[in-house]
């Protein structure tokens, strides 16, 4: 049976949505979590305080809302077959290019919120796959391997920043980071006889 054709009204609103939230991350890239208001992001968007408080009464879900999106674009790179340290070398990555994402994590957790479900399952289920494969160590805490690879995703890409100079310093130190990270992956998550073909990389 054919959906019914979305009404101009839903269109609408759905595209001030996409707007409110392009504009909210835009703040965060600029000017971390404590800058967020709704009222800052209607102006930013183009919209009257009204249309933005439709979709966000308070500025907690118009984070939450920002953190999900992000998470979902992050779990979504998760889908794409390639090695787990493939899989590692791009969180880092991709945090780094979104520093507001990490800002807007540690704000999330610091103000008593919890991790969007839906994205945060979805990254633990491919961490789990991964650690029940036959590439991996016997005994891996899945769940707790998903946290420590969240918390090295989250922190590095602020102390990187924070740290070194400039973004393309960031990037160069970033892949030493990721080098020892994917070391530390070797010898404590894979097995002893994938080293060779992965050690070197």
């Amino acid at each position: 049976m054919l959906r019914p054709a979305r009404t101009p009204r839903r269109r609408d609103f759905e595209r001030n949505r996409r707007r409110i939230l392009s504009a909210a991350r835009g703040i965060l890239a600029e000017r971390g979590p404590e800058a967020l208001t709704v009222s800052e992001v209607a102006d930013r968007a183009g919209l009257n305080r009204t249309t933005a408080y439709q979709h966000f009464r308070k500025r907690d879900a118009l984070a939450a809302a920002v953190i999900a999106e992000l998470g979902d674009e992050m779990t979504g790179m998760l889908r794409e077959t390639r090695p787990i340290w493939g899989h590692v070398d791009e969180m880092v990555s991709y945090f780094l290019d979104y520093p507001e994402l990490a800002r807007l994590t540690l704000h999330q957790l610091v103000s008593g919120g919890a991790l969007p479900e839906p994205a945060w399952s979805r990254y633990r289920a491919h961490i789990r796959k991964i650690a029940q494969s036959r590439k991996a160590q016997r005994g891996i805490d899945a769940e707790m391997l998903s946290h420590l690879l969240l918390c090295v995703g989250v922190l590095w890409p602020l102390v990187a920043l924070q740290q070194y100079e400039g973004a393309d310093s960031a990037r160069r130190v970033t892949r030493r980071f990721t080098r020892e990270l994917r070391r530390l992956l070797i010898h404590g998550v894979l097995r002893p006889e994938v080293w060779p073909q992965v050690e070197g990389t």
